[in-house]
């Protein structure tokens, strides 16, 4: 779990649990959250180049929830191998 394994959570302010990010060198990133304790706790939502949430990619058009950490794993390295779409 290379990616997954770089993200650092941080307590989040507005909501239960807990926030992190990732920024890739080809400028689109992820905003990973917590919610809840099953067994997928996590939803993903692609940060474009301009740092907004960026729903037009191949990857997605919404956030993505219900994910477990393998599977945001999986989902960060397809973030990480955009190019300019």
């Amino acid at each position: 779990m290379e990616h997954f394994n770089k993200l650092v959570f941080k307590d989040k302010i507005y909501t239960r649990g807990e926030y992190a990010s990732l920024k890739f060198p080809n400028g689109y990133g992820a905003s990973v959250m917590t919610k809840g304790y099953g067994r997928a706790p996590y939803e993903l939502a692609v940060v474009g180049k301009d740092n907004q949430l960026d729903y037009s990619t191949s990857i997605t058009d919404d956030v993505i929830g219900r994910q477990t950490a393998e599977d945001i794993d999986v989902l960060l390295k397809r973030i990480e191998e955009l190019s300019n779409e």
